[in-house]
Order: structure tokens, then sequence, then C-alpha cells
């Protein structure tokens, strides 16, 4: 941001459209909605559990809004970065869900 538009995280922010602000609101809310109550859940494998029931859709998001960034993107590295995450985050997911079966029987 600095680099290429002169711009701070936060006056990034503050040149967002409404709906751009209003979906990283959702985001953090859930993030942080999402670490209370894995807080909450006692050490052990029901932990490992509900991490990975966490994550699953946490990633999934990611993945999606990796995919809009393609023939939007004005800078080849953000391309990049998208795909790598698409890639990176799909193999995760798919890991997680593996595990969940394997250890847990459990489907995400």
């Amino acid at each position: 941001l600095q680099q290429w538009y002169g711009l701070t995280p936060q006056h990034a922010q503050q040149k967002a459209p409404a709906s751009i602000e209003a979906l990283t609101n959702q985001i953090h809310t859930g993030l942080q909605a999402m670490q209370s109550r894995l807080a909450a859940v006692p050490a052990g494998p029901g932990f490992d559990q509900a991490f990975l029931t966490a994550m699953i859709p946490h990633h999934e998001m990611a993945i999606v809004l990796a995919g809009a960034v393609a023939g939007h993107a004005t800078h080849p590295q953000v391309n990049t970065l998208a795909q790598q995450i698409s890639t990176s985050q799909t193999g995760q997911v798919q890991q997680m869900k593996a595990w969940l079966r394997a250890w847990y029987g459990a489907t995400a």
C-alpha cells in the first residue's frame, strides 16, 4: 500500500468503499468470535476438532476472496499472491477435512 499508493493501512481503510469496510468489519467480528469460542474449549482432542472445524470455513473464505482478484488487480504481484493463497489454502482445507474424517469420523 505504501509503495504503490503512498497509503498506510489505516488510510487505505478510510478510502475503501463502504461495502468493503462492512465486509472487513464482518470478518473481524467473526474472527473475534471464533477466537473467543476456541478459547473456551478445553485442551485436548476436542480442541483440535474445534480448531479444524473453525479453520475450514475461514480458509474457504480466503479462497473465495482470492478468486475475486483475477481480471481485477493491476499489479501482477497481487495476482500471484491471490493464486498462491488459493493453491495453498485449498490444500490446507483438504488436509484439515482429511484429519477430521480420520481422527473423528467427522465432516466439515
